[in-house]
């Protein structure tokens, strides 16, 4: 799963910890193995008494996929912007630790 986007390589090297796959999945458009699912819905499809509901049933799953990923990209769209909040934090505890410590050289000469 190295083909993901550098933003989310950046995000993995900045947490210490590997994106889940389903979400680099999510994100890559929904690309996986969907011969055993479709293998699943066949095999369900026998029990089924009533086509309607089946497809009715299908089509709430398919709703539901489509709102799992939109969920997975706002995700990591706040993770980013997380990310980026605290990138500005940690620049303005360098800027304020620099400064005390240039204040502490100036008061340690006089």
């Amino acid at each position: 799963n190295n083909n993901f986007s550098p933003e989310l390589k950046d995000l993995e090297t900045k947490l210490g910890r590997k994106v889940p796959d389903g979400l680099v999945r999510s994100l890559a458009g929904g690309k996986r193995n969907d011969k055993h699912e479709k293998s699943c819905h066949l095999a369900t499809c026998k029990f089924c008494t009533n086509s309607s509901d089946f497809k009715r049933l299908q089509s709430k799953m398919l709703f539901l996929r489509q709102e799992m990923a939109n969920l997975r990209a706002i995700d990591v769209k706040l993770m980013q912007q997380l990310m980026t909040i605290n990138e500005g934090i940690e620049s303005i505890r360098w800027m304020i630790e620099d400064k005390g410590d240039v204040a502490s050289q100036d008061g340690s000469l006089t």
